[in-house]
């Protein structure tokens, strides 16, 4: 295994071992169990998000809330998991993006997040961001105009890594791909460690990463941001434009987190979590433990949480067909 992709494994666990510190599996109180359902692997801001809620819901509502990573296909695994679970509230799901980019993208998907669900609440969200790698920073490309001036004089010599088919990583990419017509190959991993490995080595050139994720390589002087993908620059990022500021308009990718549980559920039971979820997202050490690891504090209640969904899959489905990119 080449040094970079054990420099960036040792990271994730020691990632991974921080969040079950900080916020452990299982918060045992007594009373019946609910599982919250992470569709990705330790260590990441789902899985964060999933035991910081499985920590802080356990002495609001009386019971044991235990975490479960269900990783796989861009989330599917793990959210199709939930859509077909027992409709009785004791079954929760982080709900990312990532659920409405396969809808909009997939029409055979086996799921709905705007039918099989039913929200309980947005909870945080945190921008993606384009970043070279070692190959273009020794070329001396210093911001996006740079870039692009160079990427059409080298056409199809450039391509970009991302954690998977269908994730926002790779979305990103072919938005951008679309709103500047250069010519970027594509080159898919099994996750995030592999991608950003693969670049950091010079085997591929670009990713458009996550801030919360890719921010570690930026102080270390590895990578360079070239722009953010939301419509403000990012909090703990400053200097660094967004796409329309620096020149690729139409380009706003914001991956949120938000928490739902199955169709059908118990409105009271749905209520109760609801009321417990804004209670834990208002506090300032909660608040403070969420901007730590990089996010937004982006809360809403269901009812708007809803809408977010329905607007999401509709955006990403006009996505699908301009571009012509799908996931089936």
């Amino acid at each position: 295994m080449p040094h970079g992709s054990r420099s960036i494994s040792r990271r994730m666990v020691l990632a991974g071992a921080a969040a079950t510190a900080v916020f452990p599996a299982r918060a045992q109180v007594s009373g019946p169990v609910t599982r919250i359902i992470a569709p990705a692997t330790p260590g990441g801001s789902t899985d964060i998000l999933a035991r910081m809620l499985a920590t802080e819901l356990a002495p609001l509502l009386g019971q044991s809330f235990v975490v479960e990573n269900r990783a796989g296909a861009g989330t599917n695994i793990g959210n199709e998991y939930v859509a077909r679970a027992a409709p009785d509230g004791q079954t929760l799901l982080i709900l990312t993006i990532a659920a409405t980019i396969n809808r909009g993208l997939n029409t055979k998907l086996r799921y709905d997040p705007r039918s099989d669900f039913s929200p309980v609440a947005l909870l945080t969200d945190v921008p993606n961001m384009m970043v070279i790698g070692p190959t273009l920073i020794e070329k001396g490309i210093k911001d996006m105009a740079g870039f692009i001036a160079h990427a059409k004089e080298n056409p199809g010599k450039y391509n970009y890594a991302s954690n998977g088919i269908g994730t926002t990583l790779h979305l990103t990419g072919e938005l951008f791909r679309m709103r500047t017509g250069i010519a970027l190959q594509h080159v898919p991993f099994k996750g995030w460690p592999e991608a950003a490995s693969s670049m950091l080595r010079g085997e591929n050139h670009i990713m458009f990463d996550n801030v919360s994720t890719g921010i570690v390589y930026i102080k270390e002087g590895k990578t360079r941001a070239l722009a953010v993908t939301s419509a403000q620059r990012s909090r703990v990022l400053p200097d660094v434009p967004t796409m329309a500021e620096a020149g690729v308009n139409d380009l706003e990718v914001v991956p949120w987190f938000g928490l739902a549980t199955t169709k059908g559920s118990p409105p009271d039971v749905v209520a109760k979590l609801e009321a417990a979820v804004a209670k834990i997202m208002a506090r300032p050490d909660i608040q403070k433990t969420i901007s730590a690891q990089g996010m937004d504090i982006a809360y809403r209640p269901a009812a708007d949480f809803s809408k977010i969904i329905t607007t999401e899959v509709d955006r990403w489905m006009e996505i699908s067909k301009a571009s012509g990119v799908t996931l089936e």
